[in-house]
């Protein structure tokens, strides 16, 4: 069944991706606040009132007692609410009450909470807050943190949920320090460019590492053609190994992580874009992720196509008839010619998830359904995937019936923990590489995403490994381990060990036996 605080109570012509909970206890940064203002504007009246009294909650926190007032008593309705939001709205307006000296609410909201039922979403509810506020917590009747009577001995140790004030007294301790000076003004810095960055920006004391990286490559990386190049030398045996790249406006991800390999690991490789020389190493097509060394082809490519069938392939197999297909721009004839092969087994409906209304195609295929369990194949990169993630139960008339199994490049913590867990829980996913199963690629991606402000997609694996193959045809032993789950690389052929998993939750992947 749909989880309880992933959407409105209420249909709207646009739902929006929105996990109430995950917001509702997390420290919020600069990203999170620019979201949540959208998100009060938004025509998914639900999501605008939980936003709202989030903000207004948060606000609080900060000392802006004024403004997180007006939003809580604004916003608090409690038809929009999932239990464990209407319990926690209650709480903060009666907190801002009492901080505000408003009495008469006060009272009204104390009485309000002292009837409600103590059950599991109640409990957590008080026991976050009275946390957060340093108050003890009795045990045996929880309620009773709220009347502020007992003194406070430890507050630290009343709850071990690392609420978010406590990282306040840390940073202001450490204050004095020139390095973390910087930090207070930080949200204010990043908060404009938030909705430029294809991810959530990273904290503030990681934005000056950006800084340095990004004039290094361009001197390094792309010197002047080299007339003087010996042209008749086999590969590697030259100082500097020289790459004729085609087609880079075609995958410029692969360039660019190509581009920023070389920097990192200081290797002597030269990447020519104009096709002037008269001999080069390689020759890499960007379009197409082929390399080709002495008439060698090899293909890089990531398995789209053959990972969108074997989905569907799982999802038939696990029961599905009536399969919702989802493919990205540039693979309906794929998607088409997939659901072709699977005539008389199961019936297809296609559409592209890169549509700007996908949800009303969606609510188009679950009237179309007449009552019968819709599932889903959705294919493209995770961030593509993510999108559609949260409506795909939504929109099935037998969410208790929906088999997911969805085709993603790339597969990160981001898909299967915080705010898109729950909704990844449960579903199936074929990809070529799943991140957390490689030291070396969590490495990579957390260095990527720190320098480039956005996470790795597979074609920013695939240009590392791009030039882990030439350094191991120079050198057998030298070059660092391929990521994007590369097992074998023969004359002519390489192997990626793609995978189906199972998503248990908690960020935990099961592996599928192929």
């Amino acid at each position: 069944m749909m989880t309880a605080g992933c959407f409105s109570a209420f249909a709207a012509d646009e739902l929006v991706i929105f996990n109430r909970e995950y917001y509702a206890v997390k420290d919020l940064n600069s990203t999170d606040i620019w979201k949540l203002k959208e998100l009060l504007i938004s025509a998914d009246k639900g999501a605008a009132k939980n936003a709202g009294v989030i903000l207004g909650r948060h606000y609080v926190r900060q000392g802006e007692l004024d403004r997180g007032y007006k939003l809580l008593k604004e916003n608090l309705d409690d038809s929009y609410f999932d239990r464990f939001m209407r319990i926690n709205a209650h709480l903060w307006v009666y907190d801002a009450a009492l901080k505000s000296k408003d009495d008469d609410i006060v009272k009204i909201e104390k009485e309000y909470l002292a009837k409600e039922t103590l059950d599991d979403k109640a409990d957590k509810a008080f026991r976050i807050y009275c946390s957060q506020e340093k108050l003890n917590i009795d045990s045996e009747n929880v309620k009773a943190c709220i009347n502020r009577t007992v003194p406070d001995k430890k507050p630290e140790s009343v709850f071990d949920l690392k609420p978010v004030v406590k990282a306040v007294p840390s940073v202001t301790a450490v204050a004095a320090v020139p390095v973390v000076v910087p930090s207070p003004s930080a949200p204010v810095v990043i908060l404009p460019e938030a909705p430029k960055t294809a991810m959530a920006p990273r904290v503030a004391e990681e934005k000056p590492a950006v800084q340095p990286a990004e004039p290094a490559p361009t001197p390094e990386i792309i010197p002047e053609p080299v007339k003087e190049q010996p042209v008749k030398q086999p590969a590697g045996t030259r100082g500097k190994v020289v790459v004729n790249v085609l087609n880079s406006f075609q995958n410029p991800e692969i360039v660019e992580a190509m581009l920023y390999t070389i920097s990192r690991q200081k290797v002597s490789v030269e990447l020519d874009f104009k096709g002037d020389k008269s001999y080069y190493d390689y020759v890499i097509d960007a379009g197409s992720a082929t390399i080709t060394s002495n008439g060698t082809t090899y293909s890089f490519a990531a398995g789209r196509k053959e990972n969108m069938k074997k989905a569907c392939e799982l999802a038939v197999t696990m029961g599905a008839k009536l399969i919702v297909l989802g493919y990205s721009e540039g693979f309906k004839d794929t998607a088409a010619e997939i659901a072709d092969s699977f005539k008389g087994t199961a019936q297809f409906m296609l559409f592209n998830i890169q549509e700007k209304d996908f949800q009303g195609r969606m609510r188009e295929f679950k009237n179309k359904a007449g009552g019968q369990p819709l599932s889903y194949v959705i294919s493209g990169t995770q961030e593509q995937v993510l999108k559609v993630l949260p409506f795909l139960k939504y929109y099935s008339p037998r969410p208790d019936k929906t088999v997911i199994v969805n085709a993603v490049d790339t597969v990160s913590k981001k898909y299967v923990t915080g705010e898109y867990g729950e909704f990844a829980k449960n579903t199936y996913v074929v990809t070529d590489l799943v991140v957390s199963e490689s030291a070396a690629a969590e490495t990579f991606a957390a260095d990527f995403t720190k320098d480039f402000n956005k996470a790795p997609v597979i074609s920013d694996f695939i240009g590392h490994d791009f030039i882990q193959f030439i350094e191991k045809n120079r050198n057998p032993s030298a070059g660092n381990e391929y990521l994007s789950s590369i097992k074998e690389v023969q004359k002519g052929s390489v192997k990626r060990e793609a995978g189906a998993y199972r998503i248990i939750g908690g960020g935990k992947l099961t592996k599928m036996e192929n």
